[in-house]
């Protein structure tokens, strides 16, 4: 009686040399949709604030740092990180409570100083605003 051979699916045929030059480079792929899906501009660089008197969140980090702006100013702060932060000055003279992620609030900054501020839940990330 003769045996049949088993049967295949295709994939067994592709050279083990070639796999491994398709398995990096679909890796790579994925890499680069995922960095033009999370920064928006396909830099891969953390996003920062481009419009005056806007505080921006990623990567755990504020940025610009430090602010400037003039007292009274009403300063966005945006959270584009993936989890809740808070902006919270040292001395308390603001707080935005928390900021979920993806949401944006404002604070105003009613006298000129130098104003140290960080975030109550990750305490390690600080930063600093200067109004005039």
């Amino acid at each position: 009686m003769e045996s049949t051979p088993p049967a295949t699916t295709g994939i067994e045929r592709i050279p083990t040399w070639v796999l491994a030059l398709i398995v990096p480079v679909i890796a790579g792929l994925a890499v680069l949709v995922t960095v033009i899906a999370t920064d928006g501009d396909g830099s891969g660089a953390a996003a920062t604030s481009t419009k005056p008197g806007t505080v921006t969140i990623k990567d755990f980090a504020f940025s610009p740092d430090p602010i400037q702006v003039k007292a009274g100013t009403t300063v966005t702060v945006v959270n584009a990180d993936g989890t809740t932060h808070t902006l919270t000055a040292a001395d308390k003279s603001f707080d935005t409570g928390d900021i979920t992620a993806g949401t944006t609030t404002s604070i105003t900054v009613k006298k000129p100083g130098t104003y140290k501020y960080f975030c109550e839940i990750h305490q390690y990330m600080t930063g600093s605003l200067k109004a005039s």
